[in-house]
């Protein structure tokens, strides 16, 4: 299985914290929070990673790089060139994708490693596609999925 890590948000949100440093390249305790994803992608045997890079690409892209030397890693790279989303930048990797079965993951989230390790269980026993989603009382800051009978019906983007 490979994977594709999106990186190419500005992270508006976040700015005023942060400056211009893309946000996958923020440091959590010890390292870029990127780094803690791509340990979590190695953790789970995937070793081959799409990447999608927007703002402040070529940081992002050094540093990547180096990571994935360091982890002996299968890197490709897809730039953004307008940020126009999670769709366009899906459909920008179409045609690196290998596998028939591939998980896409934000590049700037932190999470438990036993997250990752269950979704792939989950989808390995079943050939099902799955989505690990949040609940918050506000979501105008991120966005809504409608479900139906645990089906996801609709994905609205920071309503």
């Amino acid at each position: 299985m490979e994977a594709v890590v999106l990186l190419a948000g500005k992270g508006v949100r976040i700015r005023p914290f942060i400056g211009n440093l893309p946000k996958p390249l923020v440091r959590i305790v010890d390292r870029p929070l990127v780094d803690y994803v791509f340990k979590r992608l190695l953790e789970c045997g995937i070793r081959r990673i799409i990447i999608v890079v927007g703002y402040a690409g070529n940081l992002v892209i050094n540093h990547v790089n180096s990571l994935a030397k360091n982890l002996d890693l299968d890197i490709e790279i897809v730039k953004q060139e307008k940020l126009l989303g999670t769709g366009d930048a899906l459909k920008l990797v179409h045609d690196f994708i290998e596998d028939d079965f591939f998980l896409t993951i934000y590049g700037d989230l932190y999470f438990d490693n036993t997250v990752l390790k269950r979704l792939l269980s989950a989808f390995r026993r079943n050939r099902s596609m799955y989505m690990v989603i949040v609940r918050k009382l506000d979501v105008s800051q991120y966005g809504l999925v409608r479900l139906k009978n645990s089906q996801v019906r609709e994905i609205v983007e920071k309503p």
